[in-house]
């Protein structure tokens, strides 16, 4: 561990915790009648996120904030590494989840799934990181590797298929190639490829068509595949300024698909209102831009480019998600950071944030 017992940067960190408790709140609000039919334990989702998502995700981002981040730059190939291998087990038929439509699970000793695109995006940025922050190279250099195990990840995402992520990654792909300084022109063949790559790939499958057609014409098909949607901005409508309540939802009982994964943002617009709902974007916001400001007062190059990163990864998916309940964006399954249920999301998303808080030691700006 590092020697530097500099404060961490206190507001980056309570803006996170902030989130991360109303997301526990906002849980076991959404999940209790599901919950409850399932297990006849109205608790039993989130006492499950706390002790196996929140727990230890706390834990390693206490210990991370004190870990010297630049000892991740030097293990950065072994962790991205261990990422695409942790890929690729999703297609090991002994250790591949039952019941889901997607390879996005692994199951471990039978009962315990982990979800490896979570650890991929935390290394893939840890690597990204490195790689542009190397004295041996320069930016132009960089891209060619960079790019290279970005393609190689998106194309496993693609056969999984998970749409959401591989939009996810791309998009953090590309911020941190822009702050790393990479010519303009290969930006422009990367966004290029990636749109032509998504478009061939929404087309490859008829759910995807239709999915872009009823984010099109939100009128289609109400009770089939426009129905999560249809519901969703029912449930955001029905708030109102104030909402109904905390805990008087009338979608998640069962109208809402999803409750407490993606679709958790229009549960908390429908109980608490607009008011929250928008003081909840407002906080996201908030994390991001005080990420930007541990970012550039950060001390080298990789802890520069890993913050930026990390929070490009919070603040895009929130976006993604957000707007996919609103009917801005196409649905994408992706969840809300620290609010969703997943506890492989919430281990490596607080894993991350302990690296941000170790890099804000350095930056000589906590509050």
């Amino acid at each position: 561990m590092s020697k530097n017992r500099q404060p961490v940067d206190k507001v980056f960190l309570t803006l996170i915790l902030v989130e991360l408790f109303f997301g526990l709140i906002m849980l076991a609000s959404a999940s209790g009648p599901l919950a409850y039919s399932r297990f006849h334990s109205s608790w039993y989702y989130v006492l499950h996120q706390f002790a196996v998502g929140a727990v230890p995700g706390l834990i390693g981002m206490w210990i991370f904030s004190y870990v010297d981040h630049r000892r991740w730059e030097r293990w950065a190939p072994v962790i991205v590494g261990i990422g695409i291998f942790l890929m690729l087990l999703v297609f090991v038929p002994a250790l591949e989840a039952k019941n889901v439509t997607a390879k996005s699970w692994i199951m471990i000793a039978g009962r315990y799934s982990f979800q490896p695109t979570e650890f991929l995006k935390l290394a893939l940025i840890i690597y990204l990181a490195a790689l542009f922050s190397s004295k041996d190279r320069t930016a132009r250099q960089a891209f060619v590797p960079a790019a290279a195990v970005f393609i190689l990840s998106a194309f496993l995402l693609m056969l999984q298929p998970d749409l959401g992520s591989l939009v996810l990654v791309a998009g953090v792909f590309l911020a941190m190639v822009f702050a790393a300084g990479a010519p303009f022109t290969y930006l422009l063949a990367t966004v290029a490829v990636g749109a032509s790559a998504f478009w061939l790939f929404a087309r490859s499958a008829s759910y995807r068509v239709a999915r872009l057609m009823v984010f099109l014409h939100p009128e289609l098909d109400p009770q089939g595949i426009g129905y999560q949607i249809n519901q969703a901005i029912l449930a955001i409508g029905s708030g109102g300024l104030f909402g109904l309540g905390l805990g008087h939802s009338v979608q998640k009982y069962s109208y809402l698909p999803e409750v407490m994964d993606d679709s958790i943002f229009p549960i908390i617009a429908e109980e608490l209102g607009f008011v929250f709902a928008l003081g909840l974007i407002v906080l996201i916001a908030a994390i991001f831009f005080r990420g930007l400001r541990i970012a550039r007062g950060s001390r080298d190059n990789f802890g520069r480019l890993f913050t930026i990163g990390m929070i490009s990864w919070l603040a895009l998916q929130s976006f993604l998600n957000i707007g996919a309940m609103l009917g801005l964006l196409p649905l994408t399954g992706l969840p809300l950071p620290l609010i969703s249920y997943g506890g492989t999301a919430m281990i490596f998303t607080l894993w991350g944030v302990g690296i941000v808080l170790s890099i804000s030691r350095g930056t000589g700006r906590a509050a």
